[in-house]
């Protein structure tokens, strides 16, 4: 502290810097769930976000605060009284410096900024970096011993499976018999995924949704685009019709004709900027193989091998007591040259597979809705006309991004490292085993381009120049209540795919001009 006795300090008392309190007694990450009654949605809210002082000092000079400028200069720690953080500037002239020991002060525990100055990091990480937003719950989350855990299970599992028998509690598309080269072994670690994906496609509110996409072409609405044409429009209903549901139930059991599931390598992912491709299914003549009627597809669905990647190191880690897996996830930050005094003391594993399971689960859904539009769907031309039908309220018509926002109230992705520095594998890695955290932005599709005559279209419609978009981190907690008694029990039958919906926590959220 030598060095800054010289330099004149403001009145803090008229700036209002906030009071310091040494400690930090709460190490656990903080988001408390609130579910007062059978009669209310569960609500996730987390520690309130920190608040950085008007002015830094720089050199032997105070500046007015700018977040982007000077966040990186400062620490935070909880506050051990309250649900909030103290914020305080470390005596610290470069980024990755570390802090001599004071005892005045508390320690730098939890740095605000960016991770490392070399990497373009997501706009959450780079805000509030990587301690700060574990602390706040959204990377890290430990649950009670006390914690009482179900299988996922939706309101048609019933009906499908009335016996509840073993073999039928995985959805008839997503079945064994439905995978190709996936082993016992292999298909015993998908099945919490599977399980997840099943419960969502038996919710009514599922089933009805893609009953309305099985729709003939001829009796979906359509809407008039001036670049695009005559475009078909999917308006979801209320699950009320008994019949319609046995309707869109019987068509799912059909996609068993028309689908199958093979896992693709990684390699083979490494040019695109996904997690699972639905391609059409040719016969031996060369020819697109047609499904329910003329002018429909059937489909090949290939999740990424990283997904089965990420399952066996796991599994192998428990069972070996190995650390592969962490290595794996500490690979990213070594080559971004994340300096030791910001990152986490660990990245918990057991987090880690539950966004995991929940993103694989999702990607399930996601290309499934893509092979269901190609089975019935019908398509004239698909090198002029837009292949797959706008789910209504979305200005893009990608059916799977589109179906995953309906069901959550977003579309989750992994918190990542963006940078093209990664290696393909570290970079595939990071979104099948997200180390960092998960996000969804306001609108997924706000900034989406139209592809020239590609399948792929947005409305022309004129998006407001003015229009930001809003990124949301997802509580860890609300991840790892995918797979709890209170979801499946209490809110999920009470309340339907609302109980499902992502919490937005505006205060943690970073909007983008």
């Amino acid at each position: 502290m030598d060095d800054y006795d010289d330099v004149e300090m403001p009145d803090f008392d008229d700036i209002g810097m906030p009071n310091f309190d040494v400690g930090d007694s709460d190490t656990s990450s903080i988001v408390s769930v609130d579910t007062p009654d059978l009669d209310s949605l569960r609500t996730y809210t987390p520690i309130d976000p920190l608040v950085l002082p008007p002015l830094t000092l720089v050199g032997n000079k105070w500046e007015l605060t700018d977040w982007k400028e000077h966040s990186w200069r400062y620490t935070a720690q909880k506050e051990p009284t309250s649900k909030t953080f103290n914020v305080r500037q470390m005596y610290i002239t470069n980024f990755d410096d570390t802090e001599a020991p004071d005892p005045d002060v508390f320690p730098a525990k939890y740095k605000l900024g960016p991770p490392s100055l070399r990497d373009d990091w997501n706009p959450l990480l780079d805000k509030w970096g990587m301690q700060v937003l574990n602390k706040a719950g959204f990377i890290n989350y430990t649950p009670p011993s006390s914690e009482k855990y179900m299988d996922p299970i939706g309101h048609g599992a019933e009906e499908r499976n009335p016996g509840d028998t073993e073999a039928e509690r995985i959805h008839p598309v997503l079945q064994q018999d439905m995978w190709r080269n996936v082993s016992d072994d292999d298909f015993e670690l998908l099945k919490p995924a599977l399980l997840l994906a099943t419960a969502i496609l038996d919710e009514p509110e599922t089933i009805a949704l893609l009953r309305c996409i099985t729709n003939d072409t001829a009796t979906l609405p359509h809407f008039e685009d001036p670049k695009h044409g005559s475009c078909k429009l999917v308006i979801p209903v209320t699950p009320t019709d008994p019949e319609d549901m046995d309707v869109a139930f019987e068509r799912m059991l059909q996609m068993r004709q028309w689908m199958s599931w093979q896992f693709r390598s990684v390699e083979e992912f490494k040019t695109y900027e996904a997690m699972g491709l639905t391609m059409y299914r040719y016969g031996v003549d060369g020819e697109a193989l047609e499904a329910a009627r003329e002018n429909t597809s059937q489909s090949e669905i290939h999740p990424s091998q990283a997904f089965l990647d990420a399952f066996c190191t796991f599994d192998a880690d428990v069972s070996n007591d190995t650390d592969v897996l962490q290595d794996r996830l500490i690979m990213p930050l070594d080559i971004a040259s994340v300096p030791n005094s910001r990152r986490l003391r660990s990245l918990d594993s057991a987090s880690v597979m539950d966004r995991t399971n929940f993103y694989f689960a999702q990607t399930l859904i996601h290309e499934f809705a893509h092979a269901f539009s190609r089975a019935y769907s019908q398509t004239l031309a698909f090198e002029s006309e837009p292949a797959e039908p706008w789910l209504q309220g979305n200005t893009c018509n990608e059916l799977g991004y589109a179906v995953i926002n309906h069901i959550f109230g977003g579309c989750p992705e992994p918190t990542r490292i963006l940078s093209t520095s990664l290696p393909g594998y570290e970079h595939l890695m990071q979104l099948a085993c997200p180390p960092l955290g998960m996000h969804f932005n306001r609108k997924w599709d706000l900034w989406w381009d139209n592809a020239e005559d590609g399948e792929i279209r947005v409305k022309s419609e004129k998006v407001d120049p003015k229009a930001t978009q809003r990124v949301y981190p997802v509580p860890q907690r609300y991840v790892h209540d995918m797979g709890v008694e209170e979801t499946w029990k209490n809110q999920v039958p009470r309340f339907g795919l609302r109980a499902l919906h992502l919490p937005k926590c505006d205060d943690w959220a970073v909007d983008l001009p």
